[in-house]
């Protein structure tokens, strides 16, 4: 299943879940190695013990929102973004029941976000599915039920039966029941389907390349089981591959880059993550484990997603026992780095990914159910290196010739975040042999100035050849160490009406007498 970006909702049979989340969209900007991924958290009250999170565009603004699921009050809350990665106090909509996720999607064709939630009954009430059709603005429409057989643990959305209208799927301690929907965000009675014991969460992808969306089910008994899909909303039966002691939340996402889809699950009493690679027919490759914290930590929710700004899908776990999340960066190949945390709330449930402020950078939105709040983690502002195309000596050529060492400036290096750049000048070659250090009135031929990017070049060149060229290496860095380098030239003409060309030998301007460690075109004359 899929997340949201900036768009308001993405258009795919397989489209949009919360709290079990799978590949999300978002393609952040680089940021500078070494440099922390997010900065520290900002809570925002929700309401009562929130265990879902969705980051949606809920008000067409452009600006990503946040919804939470509440199970202490029985309401989910919205928080409507601002652009700067800050949160307008929420909004408390009465669900009922105590809700365990909230997932989005344009379940009538509008345009307009609608949620689907998930929840235990509250006695007399019958278990079901809450559906709120979103309306203009951040509002909704009051809740409409579906009934289901059992309390829902979890769900998700999707068009599982093909025929362009998003369906529910809800998952409860034994079994799946399917909600077809109908073009006007209406749904049809539940259809379960009994699958085993100890059921903890739902994902959906088309996980055996069929375009048929397939289920892939937590169980805490210690598995994960598969569920392919078939035509017309079926699904065979469960196959079950190794996720850890007590699988709670799955994430899908191919994190190897073969085309296949590979599982994400969250371990939580490891606790840690265990990955499964995808072969791309519905089968998947023993997990491999990674941990997340220490022993109490307690991992609730995974979630994958580009948080870097590299080409590699990451993984983020929520840690409810040490009240933090673990991100872990994916170094190739399907295998992860070591784990580093960011302090959350109290009891982080569940998280969710999106660029809140619009910087390019992923942010991280945590449903803390002991807190009674969602944390906001907002990305580091990635740096863009500086930019040395515009990089100029000036002068650009010396005359007379008369032996002196004249001063010359690199300048004109830029840089997009606006940072200060200072250039250095690196070394400096020349197409013309330098005479022996023994003889000091024309050696050195190259001085390194006192200022950033200054040369003294002496004004020289052979009577019966075509001019001299000097090379000057420049290096442009920011105050991140971010780099760029250019090659600038400096020419000396034969005439003061002609042009120094350059012949392609290299000759090394600050060591008279040496030549470079790799003598280029031409050699020595």
């Amino acid at each position: 299943m899929f997340g949201v970006g900036h768009e308001r909702l993405a258009r795919s049979r397989v489209v949009v879940a919360g709290a079990v989340t799978g590949i999300v969209v978002l393609v952040p900007l680089p940021v500078h190695a070494g440099t922390p991924l997010y900065h520290a958290a900002v809570q925002y009250a929700a309401g009562s013990q929130p265990r879902s999170v969705v980051t949606v565009d809920v008000n067409g603004d452009g600006r990503l929102d946040v919804v939470s699921a509440n199970a202490g009050d029985g309401s989910v809350s919205v928080f409507t973004g601002t652009g700067d990665g800050t949160l307008v106090p929420a909004t408390s909509i009465a669900v009922g029941g105590s809700p365990t996720t909230v997932s989005v999607g344009d379940f009538n064709h509008d345009n307009d976000p609608d949620l689907a939630i998930t929840a235990f009954a509250t006695p007399p009430a019958a278990p079901a599915v809450s559906v709120l059709l979103g309306a203009a603005g951040a509002a909704f429409n009051p809740p409409v039920t579906y009934p289901l057989a059992l309390d829902a643990l979890g769900g998700a959305v999707a068009d599982v039966d093909g025929d362009g209208n998003l369906d529910i799927v809800a998952v409860d301690p034994f079994g799946v029941s399917v909600l077809l929907g109908a073009a006007d965000g209406s749904f049809g009675a539940a259809v379960r389907q009994p699958v085993g014991t100890f059921l903890s969460s739902v994902s959906i992808g088309d996980v055996n390349g069929d375009h048929d969306p397939d289920l892939v089910l937590g169980q805490f008994a210690g598995q994960v089981l598969v569920l392919l899909g078939g035509p017309g909303a079926t699904f065979g039966a469960p196959a079950g591959f190794d996720g850890g002691v007590t699988p709670d939340s799955v994430a899908i996402g191919d994190v190897n880059g073969d085309g296949h889809l590979d599982l994400a699950v969250a371990d939580f009493s490891a606790p840690g993550v265990a990955v499964l690679l995808g072969t791309g027919d519905g089968t998947f490759a023993p997990a491999t484990s990674y941990a997340t914290g220490v022993v109490n930590g307690m991992a609730t929710h995974v979630a994958i997603a580009r948080l870097d700004g590299d080409a590699r899908p990451d993984i983020v776990v929520t840690n409810s026992g040490t009240h933090d999340v673990s991100v872990l960066l994916n170094e190739g190949g399907g295998t992860f780095g070591p784990a580093t945390q960011y302090a959350a709330g109290t009891g982080p449930f569940a998280a969710a990914v999106g660029d809140l402020d619009g910087n390019g950078a992923s942010d991280l939105v945590v449903a803390n159910s002991g807190s009674a709040d969602v944390s906001v983690l907002l990305g580091v502002t990635p740096n863009l290196p500086p930019d040395c195309g515009a990089v100029t000596a000036a002068p650009n050529q010396l005359w007379p010739p008369n032996h002196t060492m004249r001063p010359v400036l690199v300048s004109g290096a830029g840089d997009p975040d606006g940072d200060v750049v200072v250039t250095t000048v690196t070394g400096v070659t020349q197409d013309e042999p330098v005479l022996s250090v023994d003889d000091p009135e024309i050696a050195p031929d190259a001085q390194l100035g006192t200022h950033p990017g200054e040369v003294l070049l002496r004004a020289e060149r052979s009577s019966s050849g075509d001019g001299r060229v000097y090379r000057i290496a420049v290096t442009a860095t920011d105050v991140h160490g971010a780099a760029c380098s250019r090659v600038v030239t400096v020419g000396v003409p034969l005439g003061s009406r002609s042009t120094a060309v350059d012949s392609g030998a290299s000759y090394d301007s600050l060591n008279p007498g040496q030549p470079p460690a790799a003598w280029r075109v031409g050699g020595r004359h």
